[in-house]
């Protein structure tokens, strides 16, 4: 799309940002979805040894790429961070990186990444410079289908993220 918005005039070329922006979207919520099946009916026998620290490193590259207007900060990872899970770990984080950005008030929001990782733990932490998410509200967004106030989601995104994490045992 931003092939064909070149030479476009910038009516044109925000009409094409909008169908780009929208494409995104769409392919976000199918693999959210998609995902939240596959958890569904995961066997907790079936999942494997995941490294983490490549995953993250992937999805943080991806959302980078995806929007310009933002900052991805990721603590250096020396070494692989082996969990358990499976293909959907990436969903994890992507709905966490997404979740920070998207839902930021400021015109170019920073996202910092932080992965640490003991003999037999593994903590990802998010953090952003957006609005926060109030005290009353924190459990609720977990929960399938609730969203934040100003929130204009599916209510998927952290309800997946959650789901998921617990079926790992984190």
């Amino acid at each position: 799309i931003s092939m064909l918005a070149e030479g476009l005039d910038a009516e044109l070329q925000t009409h094409c940002e909008e169908i780009r922006t929208a494409a995104e979207s769409t392919t976000d919520l199918t693999r959210t979805i998609r995902d939240l099946v596959e958890g569904v009916f995961v066997d907790t026998e079936d999942l494997g040894v995941v490294d983490l620290a490549a995953v993250v490193r992937e999805e943080t590259l991806l959302v980078r790429n995806r929007y310009d207007r933002s900052t991805v900060v990721l603590e250096e990872v020396d070494t692989n961070v082996f969990v358990l899970g499976n293909e959907t770990r990436g969903s994890v984080v992507h709905n966490l990186l997404t979740n920070a950005i998207e839902h930021n008030d400021t015109a170019e929001p920073t996202v910092e990444v932080t992965l640490d990782s003991g003999p037999e733990t593994a903590r990802l932490s998010v953090a952003d410079d957006g609005p926060g998410i109030s005290d009353d509200q924190k459990k609720q967004v977990l929960q399938k289908g609730k969203k934040g106030l100003d929130s204009d989601g599916t209510g998927l995104g952290l309800y997946l993220v959650r789901s998921l994490t617990e079926q790992y045992g984190g």
